[in-house]
């Protein structure tokens, strides 16, 4: 799951493994779709907060050996968590090429910081949805006119409903252009 920022889910009867990519809106949710209220948390609570992603990965041109990859920081995040650098360490077993890991890196930090939580307690509209499903969400109250969540948590309720935990979710976590990665030093100290 590491090597491919994944996620594996049990559903319908199998193990679903879902890469670490950006999917298009398979559908629509907004306030006709609620059983009651929607619970919003804005952002994650300080000791699950980073900037910046450090970590190690195999690397091949070491003899297999644990070695760290040059690590990724965003300096827009670390204005916004009020100059403080909160660095978070990873280990990438299964990856084996160091631009490989500065990817996974920068993209765990983007999708991390897309913080919002959406609590949707849904009538059975939301049923044909599944966990990893990215839905648009419009609700006026906030704003939000086909604000794109990913489905975390999916769950059939005693009252006919389906309650549904979403994240906030952007194309742009997902992002890499060349000249993103960090040259790593050819001839190591």
């Amino acid at each position: 799951l590491t090597c491919c920022d994944g996620i594996l889910v049990y559903t319908e009867g199998k193990y679903k493994l879902f890469v670490g990519a950006y999917t298009s809106p398979v559908g629509d949710l907004n306030e006709s779709d609620l059983r009651h209220g929607v619970r919003v948390v804005a952002k994650p609570p300080r000791q699950q907060l980073f900037n910046g992603v450090r970590g190690t990965f195999v690397d091949k041109q070491r003899f297999w050996q644990e070695t760290d990859f040059p690590s990724y920081k965003n300096s827009t995040y670390i204005a916004q968590d009020g100059g403080e650098e909160i660095t978070r360490d990873i280990t990438l077993p299964f990856t084996t090429d160091v631009f490989a890991a500065q990817r996974l890196a920068k993209q765990m930090l983007e999708r991390a910081r897309q913080g919002i939580i959406l609590q949707f307690p849904a009538k059975l509209t939301a049923f044909k949805y599944q966990v990893n499903d990215v839905v648009r969400v419009t609700i006026s109250h906030f704003g939000w006119a086909s604000k794109e969540f990913r489905v975390l948590m999916w769950s059939l309720t005693e009252d006919l409903g389906v309650d549904l935990v979403l994240q906030e979710e952007s194309s742009g976590s997902y992002a890499w252009n060349n000249g993103d990665e960090t040259s790593v030093d050819t001839a190591p100290d």
